[in-house]
């Protein structure tokens, strides 16, 4: 399986989120709220299975316009379930429509500024461990 197709899975599964504009890399331009598949970690493999991990970073992002709300808003990706959330997403299916073996969300961090064509946006950051 390739890092290429994993990543365009992993943005396939963030675009469930009804209104959640997802891109599968770096976007040059974006239109919140938007999310977009930003760095990854890879761990070879270390079994006899031959199975590797990965850890991407995804990011949904918002306009700073009215910086509560926003931050407020971005706890509705973060939620553990709701129509929002990037976890209840990853839950819905965790193989990422059969690309992987597995996708897990282990870790957010919110509220972090992310920089897009010079304009700031506020954000939320998932940590999102995938094995195949």
């Amino acid at each position: 399986m390739s890092l290429n197709t994993i990543r365009a899975a992993l943005s396939a599964q963030m675009a469930t989120i009804t209104g959640l504009r997802c891109h599968d890399t770096f976007p040059q331009r974006i239109e919140p709220p938007a999310a977009f598949v930003g760095s990854m970690r890879r761990e070879p493999s270390q079994s006899f299975e031959n199975t590797s991990t990965v850890t991407y970073e995804v990011f949904v992002l918002l306009s700073q316009a009215d910086l509560g709300r926003q931050i407020e808003g971005l706890d509705d990706y973060a939620d553990s379930s709701g129509a929002k959330s990037v976890e209840a997403a990853l839950i819905a299916s965790p193989t990422l429509g059969g690309t992987t073996s597995s996708a897990v969300l282990t870790n957010v961090t919110l509220p972090v500024t992310v920089e897009v064509a010079g304009t700031p946006y506020v954000a939320a950051q998932f940590d999102i461990e995938v094995f195949y």
